[in-house]
């Protein structure tokens, strides 16, 4: 199971809001009963098109659920999947049967379904292929596959609550991150991805990263946006963070909070070295002396 999908749209996003301050809406085992209910249901969903998922979806669920959590959890699942590509040229198959049809109104007589044997016929496959598939291009017409594993209810609450978490980043106009251990490899993710980053240290173990957010003047784009949320999952690693970001959110300005012991997924971690050459000296290095660390 991948962590961290797609991010979540601010139409998606729960806090709750007070003064200036928005407070994620977590999910925690309190939700897990219900969870586990949709993901019954979503089991049964696989190769359905995605206009019927979304559509049975968006049913009453059979066990109580907070509505906004609710569709945050949704989103984090259809985030999982894959949207099944045709298995015909749909473009081609409406081409050939709006050729018959043609045929047929020129002839004076029009039957769907004589005109749809006729295009099985030229195309030489059957006619309930041909149903299937004329329009399997379009956004709501392709299957929904799952992901070959299913994230259990703590994963998913875990996996909502990361893909929350960077929502909010995406909204956010400037970002302060306190690092307590393990700041080297937040800052060489945010260097990777060029983002506007001033880095101080305060104390001997503490440092501050202040970076500029995607709603920040020159930089309000969908591609700097994910490139902040990315580091998101690479705090969990450090030994303690203390977020807080700057968002535009409910036409308002806000400040959220994000710190070490939110319900959030990690990611891999960190690497310990930027290259074999750097391991290599580093394995020699420590073979070579007891009495000095590097």
């Amino acid at each position: 199971m991948s962590i961290g999908g797609r991010l979540l749209p601010a139409n998606r996003i729960q806090v709750r809001i007070v003064g200036n301050e928005a407070m994620p809406v977590w999910l925690g085992t309190e939700d897990h009963l219900w969870l586990r209910a949709l993901l019954v249901d979503f089991a049964r969903l696989d190769g359905h098109p995605s206009r019927e998922v979304e559509s049975f979806l968006q049913k009453p669920p059979r066990v109580f659920s907070p509505a906004g959590k609710r569709q945050m959890a949704i989103r984090t699942l259809l985030d999982m999947c894959t949207r099944q590509r045709p298995l015909l040229d749909a473009g081609k198959l409406r081409a050939v049967i709006t050729e018959e049809a043609q045929k047929a109104r020129d002839e004076g007589r029009f039957e769907r379904s004589e005109v749809i044997a006729a295009g099985a016929q030229r195309l030489e496959l059957s006619v309930a292929a041909i149903d299937a598939q004329l329009f399997s291009d379009l956004p709501g017409e392709r299957c929904i596959r799952l992901p070959k594993a299913i994230p259990d209810p703590h994963s998913l609450a875990i996996c909502t609550n990361l893909a929350l978490a960077q929502g909010l980043l995406r909204l956010a106009s400037e970002v302060t991150i306190d690092l307590y251990g393990g700041a080297r490899a937040v800052v060489r993710q945010i260097h990777l991805w060029r983002l506007l980053c001033t880095v101080r240290r305060i104390e001997p173990e503490k440092v501050r990263l202040h970076i500029s957010g995607a709603f920040s003047i020159f930089h309000h784009t969908i591609m700097y946006g994910r490139a902040l949320a990315s580091i998101l999952p690479m705090l969990v690693w450090c030994e303690r963070f203390d977020l807080t970001a700057r968002c535009m959110l409910r036409g308002r300005i806000v400040n959220a909070r994000l710190c070490s012991g939110d319900p959030i997924a990690g990611g891999d971690p960190p690497r310990a070295f930027d290259s074999r050459l750097e391991e290599r000296f580093a394995r020699e290095f420590t073979k070579a002396t007891l009495d000095w660390d590097l």
